[in-house]
């Protein structure tokens, strides 16, 4: 369960800028005999493609595993970072999934496929078939039915096994996939060579490491295909029968009941077996003729060669994946060959006796330009215009709060960027030699066209018409601007690549490719333009090939024994290519021989690829390794698949046709759905369809009433309505307990939200306190309008509230408000820049409080001013907050101290100061102002060393400081539970300038709307 909220934290914060979009955009909903699709209007095309292999799926899992959901499943289709994803959250009542409309690219890991939104449905459902299970312990079962936090106590499942189980049957079922990817297979392979696949502590990680994201994807998936072939795909779905049963079990205890050892230990065995095989292979495999020309210490992707050949631009990416475009010299940096010469003659002329370094096989290349992106946004795929200036992709974010892909112009002798689109979602393009226009791929809405762009005029053609799930990649011109090649991807045919006339981007010629190839990428021209690079797999691995295209021959210039991707030819014989290792790719310069002529019967147009298990030598089932006895002396028996006799009922409760997985099954050939599938029907999605689960609240203080709290929260998927209800109680001094229910409505540009509350406080066991109390009972209502434009956000809201309130403080004055009404009016601004390296912020808060008057009572006015300044450096963050509080009448009094509660809002009570760190009523007044500092380190967030003075005018002051935490869960969709859940703790040193000091903690959980 702390595996899987880990993980819902991280994706809440990579999607809490798309919750808006989906809120207001008009919906509709798809519903099916087993899906609910919930789609944007933008998206209809791409749904009933979706809904169809979301149905056909269901069919294929269903006959497969022999399990299905005890509930619909219900999916989102949208588009939030034009980049290809998707994610499912495996409730067993409440199964929720998304899928990402924007399809890869062709030198992504998710290249091999028959059709995107195939293979994502179908790994995404896998998720949910394998994981969302009803646990067969009735009363677990019935809890996690009322209760979407119970429901994920089943969650025991490791990152590495259900991503690579769902990896595992993407492949199986399709004959595509990751498990059968060249791309895949040639990086694992290269792994394996330098001693370098994943420790299996480390295969859950998705930091640390290059590409160790991908880890319980490829290594997972591949694992667990080594578990089935040599000891049965019963024996695998076994373990994952296990792990729902009557008995409690770990994952470890699951699987080590079946396998008789630990999956640590089959792993071991595995990696051994995987690294023999890659040995052996690399032996038969002549290497390029290459020396390193820049390394980069970190990540590099796309390197561009200046149309001088005296710069070359690319990517630089360090280990927090922060990105940033540098421009390097290709001379030789002959002042750092110096420098280390010198350095190395003092060392030895200090200590004669020293040993001094070994010369570096190159020196860094000199940096010449460097450009950090702007607040967090991607910088990608640089071309040159000219000699002075570099065409680069970046991330923009629309009006609907969804991150799309334009195209700027960095110009190096100014430094000055400058847009040439907007929210146009232009992906891999290139630049003519004239710097006249640009050729570019369009993915919008799950349709693809090359478009060209006029740097002139801004005018953007369309080139070619908008096809769905077609991807047009890496277009490259020839050097004379006539014609361009460009890697397409057509669903049910794979990639192909094809030469194209620059004028209207009509079909010339399609480039022969060698056969069996599967993989194909990074096309680049020679310097006169007659012939063309590109780099394609044969036998699992990467390879570099050139094609002539006035003779017609093509040339195999690698055998694979490198993994090769991206090139940049300099001279006739000479290019700089990427060369992959474990820390990611570097440059080298490789000089060309004459390589190995791909005769005509070895050349293809097309892919044709029929894969199987059996193709991998590291798949085939060893017939003398059906039993581990060596790895461990607890190992029992394991038939291996072609002498498998399981006996079921040893294994679980359940029949022989029932623990039997049926291997033989592939899904359906994708295509182009010309309507939804059959029983389907199409509505608007209005509310939504709504769901309801039980919460629980807790606030805990070492010297404040705390409270335990049972309520009910409901709402749709999408966040449109949300609403809850709570009651809460001090079970142990009786000093606090209020009911409380809350209201919101998002799908207005104007938001709307309702909350009403009950309390009771008690502070006369409260630490320090005899008799004060609280009593109030009232509501609010609010309407707010935020708005946002790039950097800067802005929002207004009005309140209305009516309170009735009866307040007796420590020294035995009283308030009384019997049914007062009064509104508030707030305006904020946050402005905020971030670069790599540092970051600036800027916000600003104000809010008039005003009563209304009546015989009885004068009524009050107030004021609220905050203002916050924050700046980080590197990983250090520093922020600086003020807050002033005035209240002009005696009607109103200011209170500090307490905890924040869903009954004791400032929105519901203007005139309470949370401060958690102190008791309830630690000081009353008018005139209240409180300095904050916070610093963090990037590292360890959410936690932040605190410091905070409170003082009241003609009052002691109070220092406090400690460390805080504060976490936040708000996916923009999915159950109930796992949205506007609050996290809050902390210990503080709390020494008031008069009075004695003390330590005080906190801790809160609840759900704040």
């Amino acid at each position: 369960m702390l595996r899987f909220l880990l993980s819902i934290t991280a994706l809440s914060v990579s999607l809490s800028c798309h919750a808006g979009s989906l809120q207001e955009q008009p919906l509709k909903a798809l519903e099916t005999p087993h899906f609910k699709l919930f789609y944007p209007e933008n998206l209809a095309a791409l749904a009933q493609n979706a809904a169809n292999e979301l149905e056909n799926s269901q069919q294929l899992l269903e006959q497969h595993q022999q399990r299905r959901l005890v509930s619909k499943a219900e999916v989102v289709l949208f588009d939030p970072n034009n980049a290809p994803n998707g994610f499912a959250l495996p409730l067993s009542h409440q199964p929720t999934m998304a899928l990402f409309a924007t399809p890869p690219q062709s030198d992504m890991v998710l290249h091999h496929m028959t059709g995107w939104m195939q293979l994502v449905a179908l790994h995404e459902y896998v998720h949910l078939v394998h994981l969302a299970q009803p646990h067969r312990r009735e009363w677990q079962n019935q809890a996690g039915k009322y209760m979407q936090f119970a429901d994920l106590l089943r969650l025991q499942t490791p990152r590495w096994a259900s991503e690579g189980y769902a990896t595992l049957l993407e492949s199986r079922l399709t004959g595509y996939g990751r498990l059968y990817s060249h791309f895949a297979e040639a990086w694992l392979q290269q792994l394996a060579l330098e001693g370098a696949l994943p420790e299996y502590n480390t295969l859950n990680s998705s930091k640390g490491r290059y590409q160790a994201s991908g880890f319980a994807y490829l290594v997972g998936s591949r694992f667990l295909a080594w578990l089935e072939q040599q000891y049965g795909s019963a024996q695998l779905d076994a373990v994952w029968t296990r792990l729902i049963a009557k008995k409690s079990r770990t994952f470890e205890q699951a699987f080590s009941g079946i396998y008789g050892v630990s999956p640590a230990s089959l792993y071991q065995r595995f990696a051994a077996e995987y690294s023999f095989q890659a040995l052996q292979q690399q032996r038969q495999l002549p290497p390029l003729t290459a020396q390193l020309w820049h390394d980069s210490k970190g990540r590099q992707q796309a390197p561009a060669l200046s149309p001088d050949r005296k710069m070359l631009a690319l990517i630089e990416e360090d280990k927090a994946d922060l990105t940033e475009l540098v421009v390097l010299s290709t001379a030789e940096n002959s002042k750092a060959a110096a420098e280390f010469v010198k350095v190395q003659q003092e060392i030895q002329q200090a200590d004669p006796a020293d040993i001094t370094d070994v010369q570096p096989a190159v020196f860094q290349r000199e940096i010449k330009h460097r450009l950090e992106p702007r607040n967090l946004s991607k910088i990608r795929d640089p071309r040159w215009l000219d000699n002075h200036s570099i065409v680069f992709g970046g991330d923009t974010k629309d009006a609907d709060g969804m991150m799309r892909q334009d195209l700027y112009r960095w110009d190096l002798q100014t430094g000055a960027v400058t847009a040439l689109s907007t929210e146009q979602n232009l992906r891999r393009f290139d630049v003519s030699a004239d710097g006249r226009f640009i050729i570019a791929e369009r993915s919008k809405d799950g349709f693809a066209q090359l478009v060209r762009l006029d740097l002139a005029s801004g005018v953007l053609t369309e080139l070619t018409a908008a096809e769905l799930e077609h991807v047009y990649d890496f277009p490259r011109l020839t050097p004379d601007q006539q014609q361009f090649a460009v890697v397409h991807f057509v669903q049910g045919q794979g990639w192909q690549l094809e030469l194209r006339a620059s004028s209207d981007a009509r079909l010339l010629e399609m480039i022969p490719l060698p056969q069996g190839y599967q993989y194909l990428s990074y096309p680049s021209w020679s310097l006169d333009g007659k012939s063309l690079f590109y780099v394609a797999s044969q036998h699992h691995r990467l390879k570099l090939y050139q094609y002539d295209l006035q003779s017609k021959k093509l040339t195999e210039h690698s055998s694979g024994a490198e993994m090769i991707q991206m090139v940049q030819p300099r001279s006739d014989n000479r290019l700089l290519a990427q060369l992959v290792n474990q820390q990611g790719p570097d440059l080298y310069e490789v000089t060309l021989t004459e390589g190995r002529l791909v005769p005509s019967s070895e050349q293809v147009l097309t892919p044709v690829i029929t894969e199987s298990a059996g193709q991998k030598p590291w798949l085939v089932p060893q017939q003398n390794h059906s039993s581990i006895g060596s790895v461990s002396a607890q190992s029992r028996y394991l038939a291996t698949k072609s002498n498998s006799s399981v006996n079921a009922a040893a294994l679980n409760a359940k029949s022989a046709s029932e623990v039997r997985v049926i291997d033989h099954l592939q899904m359906p050939p994708p295509q182009q759905y010309d309507q939804a599938p059959v029983a389907a029907k199409v509505t608007d999605y209005g509310l939504g369809p709504q769901q309801m689960t039980l919460v629980l609240h807790q606030h805990y203080s070492t010297t404040s009433p705390g409270s335990t709290g049972v309520g009910f929260k409901g709402g749709d998927l999408l966040k449109r309505v949300s609403y809850q209800w709570g009651y809460s109680k001090d079970t142990s001094r009786d000093g606090f307990s209020a009911h409380f229910a809350q209201g919101r409505y998002q799908a207005w540009p104007i938001k709307v939200a309702l909350t009403v509350a009950d309390v009771d406080l008690s502070l006369a066991r409260q630490s320090g306190f005899t008799s004060a109390a609280e009593r109030s009972d009232g509501g609010v209502l609010s309407f707010s309008y935020p708005w946002q434009q790039q950097e800067l956000s802005l929002s207004a809201e009005m309140q209305l509230r009516q309170l009735d309130q009866h307040i007796l403080t420590e020294n035995g004055d009283s308030w009384f408000s019997p049914e007062q009404s009064s509104w508030t009016f707030n305006l904020q601004q946050d402005w905020h820049h971030q670069r790599n390296s540092w970051a600036v912020t800027v916000a600003n808060q104000a809010s008039w409080h005003q009563s209304r008057s009546s015989a009885q009572h004068e009524g009050w006015r107030g004021l609220d001013v905050t203002t916050s300044v924050g700046g980080r450096y590197q990983d250090i963050s520093l922020q600086m907050t003020y807050l002033a509080q005035r209240r002009w009448q005696t009607e109103a009094l200011l209170r500090l101290g307490g905890y924040l509660h869903p009954a004791l809002l400032t929105s519901l009570d203007p005139n309470r100061i949370p401060a958690e760190e102190l008791t309830f009523q630690q000081q009353t007044g008018q005139d209240y102002q409180r300095l904050e500092l916070s610093l963090s380190d990037r590292s360890l967030e959410p936690l932040q060393f605190v410091y905070r003075r409170h003082e009241f005018a003609n009052q002691p002051t109070i220092d406090s400081y400690g460390i805080s935490l504060k976490g936040n869960i708000g996916l923009p969709l999915g159950p109930v539970a796992l949205n506007d859940l609050q996290l809050r703790a902390g210990v503080f040193r709390v020494e008031p300038a008069q009075g004695q000091s003390d330590t005080r903690a906190w801790l809160s959980v609840d759900y704040q709307f």
